[in-house]
């Protein structure tokens, strides 16, 4: 459980309890009697404190994912902080206004900075003849496409075969779908970038 309070008060974190300590205001509201603070000002004061960049990574995803605050709010969030922004927290906000929603596009993008690669659209919608579908990734005048694939292993029989019909039809549409595992992003992140970039350069 992560708190925050006004700063000066004399409170310590105590087992799963975190306690964020605060000079600026901190927009207190009631839900269900209890005082809140905004999704979008517990996810920075949460993420100043991170230890990993992936923590940050994952609890700005979390809060845009589940619709609990905006692209906008977080960035105004972040804003505030002046000089207490954290360098992780910047850039995981700067992606989210990408388009980037997922700690794995995170972990992708950073494969396609460190290869020198063109940037793509992120999260970009793709036309079948059986329906739209989005890419984590795609340079669509190569007609190349790209995604971080963190749960694969997780999918049940049914799952899987929609998968399947998704990845034919965006093939079929002319784009060559390249997915990696998020584990892979992370330990063989050079290896990852040359596949995109022999990929894109034969187009």
């Amino acid at each position: 459980m992560e708190v925050s309070v006004p700063h000066g008060r004399h409170l310590r974190s105590s087992g799963f309890v975190v306690v964020h300590q605060s000079r600026r205001p901190l927009g207190v509201r009631m839900v269900s009697d209890l005082p809140v603070t905004s999704a979008a000002r517990a996810a920075v004061d949460v993420a100043v404190t991170a230890r990993r960049r992936s923590e940050v990574d994952h609890v700005v995803s979390h809060v845009l994912q589940r619709g609990m605050a905006s692209v906008e709010q977080l960035a105004e969030e972040t804003r505030l902080l002046g000089r207490s922004a954290t360098a992780w927290l910047r850039t995981a906000v700067v992606d989210a206004c990408r388009g980037m929603r997922s700690v794995g596009e995170a972990d992708l993008r950073r494969v396609v900075v460190a290869a020198g690669l063109p940037e793509p659209e992120w999260n970009a919608e793709v036309v079948t003849p059986v329906g739209r579908f989005f890419v984590d990734a795609l340079w669509r005048a190569q007609g190349v496409a790209a995604e971080a694939d963190g749960a694969a292993f997780h999918l049940s029989a049914e799952d899987w075969s929609e998968d399947l019909v998704r990845q034919n039809a965006i093939h079929g549409a002319g784009i060559v779908l390249l997915r990696f595992p998020v584990r892979r992003l992370r330990s063989d992140e050079a290896a990852c970038g040359r596949e995109i970039d022999t990929l894109l350069r034969s187009r």
